[in-house]
Parts: structure tokens; C-alpha cells; sequence
């Protein structure tokens, strides 16, 4: 199995590098749920993947690129981290902890992928230029090819040769401090949560927020459940200030 998810996720990583159909390559590339459902497909244990893509996700969520420049690798901490998280029987907030680690291993290789990419532009204007549109069209390909063979080895090796290490590294570590990474993974979702209602900065969104918790918690409703109730309170939300708005600009009309 470690070969098989070591093969997917270079396939994974090295296509998130491609840029290759940019919308669809950047949902992949920031959504660790989708990585972990193919991921958890392929392993035979699709539910394990999903809930590492998940927790992944909510981990990574609020993650916003400045200048360009994202704080972790999003897509190394997602595919290699649920692949090794899925040979080694990890648990969740263990893999939580780790997909930070693996963000960060992600973000020293960046420099490298950008400095290789920074080629193909120039090649690029050349034959603006001249106008030739084959050759523009030979140099987007040839890119994503380079970025495809320069970067899906790295996530191959991680996996493959870094499996066998974690899973070292975690039968010789002392269940405390195991418990305590358990701990930590765990309060780490919420983290992300927090940090991305920050940066949305709706207080009366808030209240939504706090009754999805107790929907989950209190009433046994699914996440699923909870977050189709939260859409449809939003969604009163949005349409009770429409309402609102319209209303005072009838009146504004009628002071006219």
C-alpha cells in the first residue's frame, strides 16, 4: 500500500504544481478533503481519508496568500501527510500535528519550484513577441511538464521512504507525549475555524456559528445537518438585508 498512495499522491502534488486547468488545480490544491478522499479510495479505507481531509482542511482554511507567498505548503501538507497518516494507522490529531510539519518541509521546497518556473515567462515573451502562438502554447506545456517532473519526486520520497520513518518515530515515542499531540491536533481545527471568522469579520454571523456547535453537540445533528442549517440561516440572513436595503431606499424615494 505505501507504494500505491506514495505513486497518488505524486500524481497528486506534482498535477497541484502543473497549474493545469487553474480552477479545478486550485481547489485541489487547497482542499485536502479532496486528496483524502481519493487517497482514502485507493487505501480501501475511504472514511479515515475523508475525516483526515477534513480535519486538514479546517486546519488550513484560513491560510491566505500574501503577495502570492502562501505561509505553508497547503497541497504537500494534505497529499503526503494523509498518505502517512493512512500506511501508519495514525490518528487524527496525531496527522493534524504532522500535515504542520509537512506544511512547513512544503514551503522550503517552494523557493525552488518558483525559481524553475520564473524560466518559462521570459521563453514566453520571446515568442509574444513574434506572435507565434505554437510556441507560446509549447512553452505552457513544457512548464507544467517541469513542474510536474520537478516536484511529484518529492512527495513520492516523502511518502514512501518517510512512512516507514514516522512509523518508527511513533513506536518509540512515550504515550504521553502521543496523547498530548491527540490533544493539540484536536484543539488545532478550531484554530483554523476562529482565525477564518476573524478574517470574514461578520459578528452576527457568530450566533450561526454557535448554533452549528450545539446542533452537533447537544441534539446528535450531523456536521452535514448542521452546516444545511447554517447555510439556510445565512442565506434569511442575506435576504433580510436586501429586504432591509430595499426598504430604505423606497423610503429615501418617497422623502424625495
Amino acid at each position: 500500500m505505501a507504494l500505491k498512495l506514495a505513486i497518488a499522491s505524486a500524481l497528486l502534488y506534482g498535477f497541484c504544481w502543473t497549474q493545469l486547468f487553474y480552477a479545478f488545480d486550485c481547489v485541489l490544491w487547497y482542499s485536502a478533503l479532496i486528496q483524502g478522499f481519493v487517497l482514502g479510495l485507493l487505501a480501501g479505507d475511504l472514511a479515515t481519508g475523508m475525516i483526515l481531509g477534513g480535519g486538514i482542511t479546517l486546519l488550513t482554511i484560513s491560510m491566505v496568500a500574501s503577495g502570492g507567498v502562501e505561509p505553508s505548503d497547503i497541497a504537500f501538507a494534505g497529499s503526503a501527510t494523509i498518505s502517512i497518516a493512512l500506511i501508519n494507522d495514525m490518528d487524527t490529531g496525531t496527522a493534524l500535528t504532522l500535515a504542520i510539519a509537512m506544511g512547513l518541509i512544503g514551503e522550503f521546497f517552494t523557493p525552488v519550484c518558483y525559481t524553475i518556473a520564473n524560466v518559462f515567462p521570459h521563453m514566453m515573451d520571446k515568442y509574444a513577441e513574434k506572435a507565434d502562438i505554437k510556441g507560446m502554447k509549447r512553452t505552457s506545456w513544457l512548464g507544467a511538464l517541469t513542474m510536474f517532473v520537478v516536484s511529484a519526486p518529492v512527495a513520492f520520497l516523502t511518502v514512501y521512504l518517510g512512512s516507514g520513518l514516522v512509523d518508527t518515530i511513533l513506536n518509540a515515542t512515550p504515550a504521553w507525549i502521543l496523547t498530548g499531540l491527540n490533544v493539540a491536533g484536536g484543539v488545532l481545527p478550531a484554530i483554523g475555524i476562529a482565525v477564518t471568522m476573524k478574517i470574514i469579520n461578520q459578528p452576527k454571523l457568530t450566533p450561526v456559528f454557535i448554533l452549528g456547535y450545539f446542533l452537533v453537540q447537544l441534539f446528535g445533528i450531523s456536521v452535514m445537518g448542521a452546516a444545511i442549517v447554517g447555510f439556510c440561516v445565512v442565506a434569511i440572513l442575506l435576504a433580510a438585508d436586501s429586504i432591509k436595503a430595499q426598504t430604505a431606499v423606497m423610503a429615501d424615494d418617497d422623502d424625495e
